[in-house]
C-alpha cells in the first residue's frame, strides 16, 4: 500500500528545506566565506534538522533501523540534489548571462561580461579559500590534494563510462 496525504508530500520538500534553511543561517554567520564550502556545512547541519523534524512527524510508519537508514539515505539524495542545484546557480555562466540580459547590463554587449581574466582570478581565488593551491611569489602550487583526489576518481570513473575528460 502506498502511504497518501500531506505529510508524504511534506517529506519529499523536507530535506531540501532544511538544508535551505541552514544555509540561509550559515550565510549570515559567515559572511564573505566560500559559497560552496558553506553549502556542504549546509548539507552537514541540516541533516538534525531533518531528523528532528521527521520525528515530529505523524507518518503512521513503524521507525525501525531500516526506517532510519532509508530516511538517512532519502536525506542525503535529497541534500545532494540540493547542493547541485545551488552549485549550477552559482556557477553557471548561462545564469550570469541571464541575469545581466535581464537587468540591462548586458543588453548592447553580452560578449563584454566575461573577462577571461577575470574568471581566471576567481578561480584561482575560490580554490585558495577551499586551501587547495597557494601562491608563493609568482607561481602557484598543490597545498592540499582533495579536490584533486575526488577529480582524479571521476575522471577515472568518467573514462569507464566511456566518456574521457579533456586534458
Amino acid at each position: 500500500m502506498i502511504p497518501q496525504g500531506i505529510p508524504y508530500f511534506g517529506l519529499l520538500a523536507l530535506p531540501p528545506l532544511c538544508v535551505f534553511a541552514v544555509q540561509m543561517l550559515f550565510n549570515r554567520l559567515f559572511r564573505g566565506k566560500n559559497p560552496q564550502a558553506l553549502a556542504v556545512l549546509s548539507i552537514l547541519g541540516g541533516g538534525p534538522l531533518f531528523f528532528i523534524l521527521l520525528s515530529w512527524m505523524s507518518l503512521g510508519i513503524d521507525r525501525n533501523e531500516v526506517f532510519h537508514a532509508y530516511m538517512l539515505l532519502f536525506y542525503a539524495f535529497g541534500a545532494y540534489a540540493y547542493f547541485h542545484v545551488f552549485n549550477m546557480s552559482e556557477t553557471s555562466r548561462r545564469i550570469r548571462l541571464l541575469f545581466a540580459v535581464a537587468d540591462g547590463s548586458a543588453a548592447k554587449s553580452p560578449e563584454n561580461i566575461y573577462d577571461s581574466s577575470a574568471m581566471l582570478e576567481a578561480r584561482l581565488r575560490r580554490l585558495q579559500s577551499l586551501r587547495q593551491i597557494r601562491q608563493v611569489g609568482d607561481r602557484w602550487s598543490l597545498n592540499g590534494h582533495l579536490l584533486l583526489t575526488i577529480t582524479r576518481i571521476l575522471n577515472v570513473i568518467s573514462r569507464m563510462v566511456g566518456k574521457p575528460w579533456p586534458q
